[in-house]
């Protein structure tokens, strides 16, 4: 008998959970763009995440604080390093009938996992893409003219922002800014290829769109279709926005440990009979639960552009 219909039969609860919670892959545990922008670790249990500046009598970070409520700014020097505090987020309550599990409809507990593990996802991209906007200095903030797209030269001019400061970038575009970028073959660099163009310029680009909800309950762009954010990495402190998430502690349920992965994210299973809609049937809810840290260390690796003109 499989193991998950035996463990539903059997009222197993526990044992669901363990299955239903399967760890991260440890081969690509972070979502694309958040791997790309930011150093990524794991800090492990009862340890605190510090920054703190080697380079600069005194600098300015960016963390996310209060409970990803507000984004603050905080001086930092080598001799006092600052707490970056860890924030926990979860997903919203996803339920699934008992039933389904009783006739074999697995399909039903996979779908329900992938959409926590896409939640979350978007959860860590959104928090990530406000920290490093914030984060942007205001001399580096640029804003389109009125009725104007983005264009080549407005790239060009975020790059001069910060190439004293890293060799490799990483631009990070809405749909609206995408779609002027995707029109550059034909109105813009007559003489190079998008692609060309890019690779010439040491720019990997990465397209972020829909939405995600807040603890309130709206719907929040992950990132503004008209707003673009350049990035440039192999600074000498690394990529200027880190991401921890904590590592949790010993067998908590909801988590079935395997090799090489870290207990980072857990999804927690509510046995119940409960109101489905408007009916009342026997079902179990399923909740994502982890806990992060972003700090931005370099706002002088950041620069962004808003665009006012909306085709």
């Amino acid at each position: 008998m499989d193991r998950l219909e035996k463990a539903a039969r059997e009222g197993n609860f526990t044992e669901v959970a363990k299955i239903v919670g399967e760890p991260l892959d440890p081969l690509k545990p972070y979502p694309e763009v958040v791997a790309l922008i930011c150093d990524v670790d794991t800090t492990g249990v009862g340890v605190d995440l510090f920054s703190f500046d080697v380079d600069e009598d005194v600098k300015e970070v960016y963390i996310l604080a209060n409970n990803a409520a507000t984004i603050t700014s905080v001086q930092v020097t080598p001799a006092s390093p600052n707490t970056v505090p860890f924030n926990d987020i979860a997903s919203r309550e996803y339920r699934f009938h008992l039933y389904d599990l009783y006739r074999a409809k697995y399909d039903v507990v996979g779908k329900k996992k992938n959409a926590i593990t896409r939640s979350m996802d978007a959860k860590e991209i959104k928090m990530t893409l406000d920290v490093a906007l914030t984060a942007v200095p205001g001399a580096n903030a640029h804003n389109g003219a009125a009725d104007a797209k983005f264009k080549y030269p407005d790239l060009i001019d975020m790059i001069e922002d910060i190439m004293d400061y890293g060799d490799k970038f990483v631009l990070v575009a809405g749909a609206s800014v995408w779609k002027d970028m995707i029109l550059w073959d034909y109105d813009e660099n007559k003489y190079r290829s998008l692609k060309e163009a890019l690779e010439d310029l040491g720019i990997e680009r990465v397209r972020v769109s829909g939405t995600v909800k807040t603890d309130g309950g709206s719907a929040e762009a992950l990132l503004s279709k008209d707003k673009v954010l350049l990035v440039a990495l192999n600074s000498i402190t690394g990529k200027p926005v880190k991401f921890s998430r904590r590592e949790l502690p010993g067998d908590f349920e909801g988590v079935k440990e395997e090799k090489d992965a870290t207990k980072q994210r857990v999804v927690i299973i509510s046995p119940a009979i409960m109101n489905v809609g408007s009916d009342r049937l026997p079902s179990v809810g399923a909740v994502g639960l982890e806990s992060i840290a972003i700090v931005a260390t370099n706002s002088k690796c950041l620069s962004s552009f808003t665009k006012t003109y909306t085709p």
